[in-house]
């Protein structure tokens, strides 16, 4: 068998691996979200999900609009050369770029808080402090997805795994200390999202800091969103198609069909972990062909 030939095997061997491990850590992630639904659905009304449905379906859409395709563009840049300081430079002018937007978005936000609220949440009485833990959470969220992004061009779908997994472990006990528990309504089932996120960012820099030279290097930046920006409008679609019912529903129905709408979709989304766990290890390993 020749070179070529063993190096094809060893790589879609290596392919395999990490689908299955991809596999194995997305089933577990849905498991632990779908362990909420009996708490939350015990504490909360149909109304309370909606609400808390929308707050997520707000961040999750933000952060698609924050990352700008970058997530696609670094990924690309990234396995174009083999210089290990300019692969640091690329992801550090990424988070850069993703972090500066992040907080833009959130100083346009909290100025017009009230109209953000109206828009979201309506005159529900928690509206303006989920409005701005929301804000609060669009950062966060993109630095954890950086993480993530980062961990899957090292190739580490273990440590990938054991993060995902681990923020989902504290969302779910801070899930039932602060909403079951303590009682914290809507606001605790938000701050524990945004406190997992948190604590998993930061373990995550921590982990990868010394893949990434933080600080935006100008002539990086051009490329960057040359590839990138042009898949933008295709992320919005994406979530416009799997999300933009909630609000359909919130204006034609009720926030109650929101809720039902959220609770469902959990379970379902489980048959989704194979098609996720290909789309995980797929992208680097293609892009790594060019290596």
């Amino acid at each position: 068998m020749s070179d070529n030939n063993i190096n094809i095997a060893q790589e879609l061997l290596r392919l395999t691996r990490e689908t299955i491990i991809y596999g194995f850590s997305g089933i577990a992630v849905r498991v632990a979200g779908i362990i909420l639904v009996p708490f939350y659905t015990r504490t909360f009304s149909p109304e309370d999900y909606g609400i808390i449905e929308l707050a997520n379906t707000f961040i999750q859409i933000m952060v698609t609009i924050v990352i700008l395709g970058l997530d696609y563009s670094s990924g690309y840049l990234f396995y174009q050369t083999q210089d290990q300081d300019r692969r640091k430079e690329i992801m550090g002018t990424t988070i850069g770029i993703q972090m500066a937007l992040s907080l833009l978005f959130l100083i346009v936000g909290l100025l017009s808080l009230d109209l953000l609220k109206i828009s979201l949440f309506g005159a529900h009485p928690d509206g303006r402090m989920l409005t701005i833990l929301a804000l609060l959470a669009i950062p966060l969220s993109v630095v954890f997805k950086f993480v993530q992004i980062m961990l899957r061009f090292l190739r580490k779908p273990k440590s990938f795994s054991a993060l995902s997994v681990g923020a989902a472990i504290i969302t779910i006990v801070l899930g039932i200390l602060l909403v079951v528990i303590i009682r914290f309504g809507i606001i605790g089932a938000v701050v524990a999202v945004l406190l997992s996120n948190l604590l998993a960012s930061f373990t995550g820099i921590v982990w990868i800091h010394h893949w990434v030279k933080f600080g935006i290097v100008k002539e990086l930046v051009k490329p960057l969103l040359q590839i990138g920006l042009p898949l933008v409008p295709a992320g919005i679609a994406w979530w416009a198609l799997t999300l933009s019912n909630r609000f359909f529903l919130r204006d034609l129905d009720s926030l109650g069909a929101v809720g039902i709408l959220a609770v469902s979709s959990k379970v379902v989304m489980m048959s989704s972990f194979a098609v996720n766990a290909i789309q995980m290890s797929w992208g680097p390993f293609a892009l790594s062909l060019k290596e």
